[in-house]
């Protein structure tokens, strides 16, 4: 009888063959408690992505092995060498699995037949078998359907290659093997890609794209070079090129995509993979992924989006689901009840560690194979005490290795979970130049030797991937290096225990570390950012803490470079912890690098407190400059949270410190900051003074990206004054000046300015264009305050345009990173922006109350602008309330009253364009309340305001005072 999956496939097929013809109701039968597994012949048979050693596809199946330990729960035919035996194949069927895999094939054929994308991810702990019921999926689809098209990647670590899982899924598509050539992989890419675009224009990007994400880029590629000095835009290029290869995939037949392991990945996959989400909504595809809870704490954003994402829990077996797994593993008669407790009740219903359970018998000798079938010899059980935990099954395991292969897997955890074969022959050979010359042995010695040492490590490590402890990877993350890591991480950790346990001086473990430091250097890839991180590893644990500082510190730059604040956050903290108390020029610099990360990020305690460090470090070694620099940046740290008093003392006193030591580019820095806070005031008379000091500066320094970090203040200085035409002029020249050297933050600010600009002119459509573009940028590269700001412009656009849902949407996104900022200018016109959205659902009073909290935190930050804004907005509200017509006029609970002390705030500080803004809908107010004289009054203030700055409101309002009674 055919199961589910094939049977509704062949009505799809039938369906489309005669669109008439509808699939039966119901086609899904009740899934039975325990599902049959697949013969083995049909396992090794289905290509699709487990394929024999000799198929394109084996590197797939290794690397989609043993990730979570639950994935290989087949012990191979293999010889065992002590007993001069051959030991039969072990494999249990797929035990209390039944429902999730009914759900996962219902899913997949809703997905094929509706041309929708669905999203799944399997969620259990380690060890619980979601690899194993995903390879079990996946099978069965390719069994069912022979068009559908299967492509498996994982991601082994953190540590590991970015976008490691997506990667291993195209090298599975285009046939790569164990450490083949770049070139050879970049041949194979060109001629997949060619096959499938054809002739299409992309084809040739798509190709340069596809081989720079898997990490073989074509040498001097003009398509990857051109979009390298563009920060951000490289990702955005290769998310596109993978979208535009599986899209094309799709539209030959349905399309599975299983990423295992996405607990270990960074955000730059999850991002990815959201995209793909996204991308290919209306696409036959089921992006089917595996993960451990904590996924969801280290991205708590993982599968939130307009597609609905599926979270199946894959749970522990029950006690006799564990039982009946163990039985048919080990196909033997009579079980020792000690035995059957241990599997029953002590592995807490781990798959995997059932699996090592009849693994540590099988290399015991307590379960012996003999043609076809096991024995177990039940007096051997009573030998010795019986494993209680999973840990103690694995040390059992590794104890009972080999000398020489445990020596070798003890060797290869000093990489970590991943590890290379060369690497471990040089852990070899090194004993040879310990006792002898220092350059190597003699050439004679060489070449007698051969590949002895070669050969002795690739069969230990044959012997150790057939028992399942470690697993060769599909894709190499150094090129022309055979790669493996250990089948899942505890593995790897218990081995190195035990080296440390077994090495008698401590010297020698750190001797290890160092050789493999070097080895790693001395890759092709040895400087990248991924090499340094695991080179400062070893260097630290070789005992070597400044090196190792110095590397982390190279890899924490590149990280930021490329906007993964997270992780150079990671990296610059461990750089840290490695230099000692000398360290201290190392340490300021290290510091400064750290807070300014913390700051763009919004995280402004944790920048405050690396700034401080700054400033004691800087007395200590008696640095004005350095201490200049602290002291500037602990004044925008306090300017963000709304402090201006306190960012004004200290960007003072840095300003005052810089002058003393000289340093030009100190006080050009020093004036702008504070431009910038006086701009916040409301003082624009000084923040302009101080502004073209700063460019004057600037200028005569020819730091071009400080000078357009200079025309930017003064931009926002006088738009502020209404004076849009310079405004304009230097925000396009800063824009000029930072486009070409790829100041993304820059451009973001830029961006942010012009945006204002178009909608004081009145045009919104503009203004939409600009801040939702550098929101987008702003998203990408990590920072939070400049999204925030953005959040809330847009915000007030949406208000404006009478948008009303997507300014609470806009609200909503904002609310939590004002929280976390902690930023009381953003706090003060979320406030105001929440009292208008409530005014327009019709809670008048709550808008009050939140308006009145506005207010209230404006006038304690003392920001000036801000409180005219607040005042504006309660004008509205009062304006809007009935009991308003009840007040007394000029009070400052009225709408007239707060819309006249918003003028008079406006009017004080020079801010022409809110003060238009706010005489019209004062004019406005009174001619409702036909106060004629005085509203027509403030109406042509207003017109004349309007007309002088160019305000697209002039015309509107000529025809008002013209049909005003006399």
């Amino acid at each position: 009888m055919p199961d589910e999956l094939t049977a509704r496939a062949g009505a799809i097929q039938s369906a489309r063959r005669d669109p008439a013809a509808q699939p039966p109701v119901d086609l899904v039968p009740t899934m039975p408690g325990v599902a049959p597994s697949r013969p083995p012949d049909l396992l090794s048979q289905a290509t699709i992505g487990f394929a024999s050693a000799g198929d394109p596809g084996a590197a797939s199946r290794a690397q989609s092995g043993d990730l979570d330990g639950d994935t290989d729960p087949e012990l191979r035919p293999h010889a065992d060498p002590a007993a001069g035996t051959r030991i039969p194949a072990m494999r249990a069927p797929l035990v209390g699995r039944a429902e999730q895999l009914h759900r996962l094939k219902q899913l997949f054929l809703d997905s094929w037949e509706k041309h929708r994308l669905s999203f799944v991810t399997l969620v259990g702990e380690s060890g619980a078998g979601k690899t194993r019921l995903a390879r079990e999926f996946a099978l069965s689809v390719r069994a069912a359907i022979p068009e559908a098209r299967v492509l498996w990647g994982a991601s082994a670590d953190s540590s590991g290659p970015r976008y490691e899982a997506v990667a291993g899924a195209l090298a599975e598509r285009f046939g790569i093997g164990h450490a083949e050539p770049a070139y050879d992989v970049r041949s194979k890419i060109g001629r997949t890609v060619n096959e499938l675009l054809g002739d299409q224009p992309q084809a040739g990007e798509v190709t340069h794209l596809l081989a720079h994400l898997m990490g073989v880029t074509f040498p001097d590629s003009p398509i990857v070079e051109a979009l390298r000095h563009v920060p951000g835009q490289l990702d955005v290029r290769c998310y596109i090129a993978v979208r535009r290869f599986l899209e094309r995939h799709a539209q030959e037949g349905p399309l599975l995509l299983c990423f295992d392991g996405m607990e270990n990945v960074r955000v730059d996959t999850v991002n990815l993979i959201h995209y793909l989400v996204h991308g290919l909504h209306e696409q036959p595809v089921l992006i089917l992924t595996t993960a451990r809870p904590s996924l969801f704490e280290r991205h708590p954003h993982w599968g939130r989006g307009e597609l609905e994402h599926q979270r199946i829990e894959v749970a522990p077996l029950l006690p006799e689901e564990a039982v009946a797994m163990f039985c048919a593993l080990i196909r033997t008669e009579r079980v020792p009840d000690p035995v059957l407790a241990i599997a029953r009740q002590r592995l807490r219903g781990s798959p995997r560690a059932l699996n090592d359970f009849a693994r540590l018998l099988v290399e015991t000798g307590v379960l012996q194979g003999t043609e076809g079938r096991w024995e177990l010899d039940a007096a051997r059980v009573q030998d010795g005490p019986l494993p209680e935990t999973h840990d103690d099954l694995l040390r059992a395991r590794l104890r009972a290795l080999p000398r020489g292969e445990r020596e070798l897997l003890c060797q290869a955890a000093t990489l970590g979970e991943v590890f290379w074969a060369d690497a471990l022959v040089a852990l070899r050979r090194a004993a040879v130049i310990a006792t002898e010359d220092a350059d190597g042995p003699p050439l004679t010695r060489i070449a007698g030797e051969g590949e002895r040492q070669v050969l002795e490590v690739a069969r230990a490590l044959k012997t150790l991937s057939d028992r399942g402890l470690i697993v060769e990877s599909a894709l190499s993350s150094i090129g022309g290096e055979r790669e493996y890591r250990f089948a899942y991480a505890p593995i790897g950790e218990l081995a190195y225990d035990l080296l440390r346990d077994t090495t008698p001086v401590a010297a020698t473990l750190q001797s290890y570390h160092t050789l493999m430091a070097r080895w790693i250097e001395l890759r092709p890839e040895g400087q990248q950012e991924q090499r340094q991180e695991q080179v400062g590893q070893q260097l630290e644990r070789g005992g070597d803490a400044r090196a190792a500082a110095a590397r982390y510190g190279q890899a924490a730059e590149a990280a930021r470079a490329r906007f993964d604040n997270e992780k150079s956050i990671r990296l610059y903290q461990r750089a840290l912890r490695c230099l000692g108390s000398t360290d201290l020029g190392d340490r300021l610099r290290l510091w400064h690098e750290l807070g300014t990360i913390y700051q763009a990020r919004g995280d402004l305690r944790a920048a405050h407190d690396a700034f401080e460090r700054m400033v004691r470090l800087a007395w200590t070694v008696a640095s004005r400059p350095q201490a200049a620099i602290a002291f500037n940046q602990i004044g925008r740290v306090w300017r963000q949270r709304g402090d201006l008093e306190l960012a004004i003392e200290y960007l003072s006193r840095g300003l005052e410190m810089s002058r003393a030591a000289g340093n030009r580019h100190g006080v050009a820095e020093g004036l702008d900051e504070l431009a910038q806070t006086c701009t916040l005031l409301g003082d624009y008379d000084q923040a302009l003074d101080h502004a073209a000091k700063g460019l004057e500066l600037r200028r005569q320094l020819g730091d071009r990206l400080a000078i357009a970090r200079s025309l930017t203040t003064i931009s926002t200085i006088e738009r502020e004054r209404g004076l849009f035409a310079e405004a304009e002029a230097c925000c396009e020249e800063a824009l000029a000046l930072r486009r070409p050297a790829g100041d993304l933050e820059g451009l973001v600010t830029s961006l942010i300015g012009r945006g204002a600009l178009d909608l004081e002119r009145g045009q919104q459509r503009q203004a939409r264009e600009h801040w939702e573009e550098a929101l987008a940028d702003a998203e990408r590269i990590g920072l939070l305050s400049l999204q925030l700001h953005l959040l809330l412009r847009l915000t007030d656009l949406s208000l404006r345009e009478g948008r009303l849902a997507e300014a609470r949407q806009r609200l909503e996104a904002a609310r939590p990173l004002a929280e976390r900022i902690g930023d009381r200018l953003a706090l003060v016109e979320l406030l105001r922006c929440q009292a208008l959205v409530e005014l327009e659902d019709g809670h008048s009073e709550r808008a009050q109350r939140t308006a009145e909290r506005a207010l209230d935190r404006a006038r304690e930050a003392r920001l000036e602008p801000l409180v005219g804004r607040v005042h504006g907005a309660l004008g509205a509200i009062h304006a809007a309330t009935l009991f308003d017509a009840s007040a007394t006029t000029g009070s400052d609970a009225t709408a007239e009253g707060h819309f006249q002390l918003a003028v008079e705030v406006h009017r004080r500080l020079g801010c022409q364009s809110e003060l238009a803004r706010m005489l019209q809908r004062l004019g406005a107010y009174r001619i409702e309340r036909e106060e004629w004289a005085r509203g027509r009054q403030d109406l042509q203030e207003a017109l004349q305001l309007c007309q002088q700055l160019g305000l697209p409101d002039a015309d509107a309002l000529e025809r008002t005072l013209r049909e005003l009674p006399v």
